[in-house]
């Protein structure tokens, strides 16, 4: 026949029957892979749980410095009351007017208290509205943040063992140590594969 033509079929197969016959650097990739998608979602969650103990932090901060600046107006108030009656003692001539300078003082010492308590409460809202505002054009930031939450929290009801138990659980870095160490594993496994002869 005249044009001939010639086909051919062939097929050929390879199979490790030592180095690479169960564990291969095909096979560690994608079990690397694997992992270090769970270590994204382990890492995600430990930025989550920061951030939102970060925000609960700046709230307790803000209610322990408008808690303080009230305690301080009231040493304002007292000290005042203080000094008008150590006046009047004065005037009655029980007390030398020393004392009256002595009180004088300790009124200024306690103004300057509540001067710098207000600046502590200035520094403890623009914590928290960093936190909550998406930018410092919000309106938020022209707002004087008020804390409702009461400050007595109930205790948890749990026992030493399931507190630390729930505590091992819930540890971000403690996953993220096993995913790691899963990782060195998988390694351990090709290398100790990759020693096998190749046949």
């Amino acid at each position: 026949l005249s044009p001939q033509y010639n086909a051919n079929l062939g097929f050929s197969v390879l199979q490790p029957l030592l180095r690479g016959r169960k564990f291969d650097q095909n096979r560690r990739t994608i079990e690397i892979a694997n992992k270090n998608l769970e270590l994204t979602e382990t890492q995600f969650r430990q930025r989550s749980t920061e951030i939102v103990a970060a925000v609960e932090r700046a709230y307790w901060d803000l209610t322990f410095a408008l808690r303080n600046l009230k305690v301080q107006s009231d040493s304002v108030r007292d000290a005042k009351d203080q000094l008008e009656h150590n006046r009047r003692l004065v005037d009655e001539g029980q007390l030398a007017p020393i004392d009256i300078v002595a009180s004088e003082t300790q009124v200024a010492n306690f103004e300057q208290a509540v001067y710098d308590a207000l600046n502590v409460v200035n520094q403890a809202e623009n914590t928290l509205k960093s936190f909550i505002a998406p930018n410092r054009n919000a309106d938020v930031w022209t707002e004087s943040l008020t804390p409702v939450e009461p400050v007595e929290i109930a205790v948890p009801n749990l026992t030493l063992s399931e507190a630390i138990e729930l505590a091992i659980t819930n540890r971000a870095e403690l996953a993220i140590n096993k995913a790691q160490k899963d990782i060195n594993a998988i390694d351990q496994r090709l290398f100790r594969d990759q020693k096998k002869p190749q046949i």
